[in-house]
């Protein structure tokens, strides 16, 4: 069976984003712990969120969520990350 570990940032009424970036300014330390925590792993995301990446996440898998028509689950772009259209697709892939 696979681990499974979750990061999330919200704000405190439940906000994840606006306008495709975080609600808040950036915090100190926010970017570096993620990459200690992510580092080796797999990394599921949405769309929206891997086109908004500055860089590609050296060192890690990304799984990227999508409702975008794939022609076959599993198609990776030229950095890599893997595309899928739904959970069971992004669970098999992350194994």
């Amino acid at each position: 069976m696979i681990e499974l570990h979750a990061i999330l940032a919200a704000t405190a009424n439940g906000c994840i984003g606006k306008d495709n970036a975080l609600p808040w300014p950036p915090l100190k330390g926010d970017l570096a712990r993620f990459k200690k925590l992510t580092m080796g792993k797999v990394v599921i995301m949405g769309r929206k969120t891997y086109e908004s990446l500055p860089v590609k996440l050296e060192g890690r898998t990304c799984i990227v969520m999508t409702r975008q028509a794939l022609e076959l689950p599993g198609v990776r772009d030229a950095n890599g990350a893997i595309f899928v259209n739904n959970v069971s697709d992004a669970m098999r892939f992350a194994q």
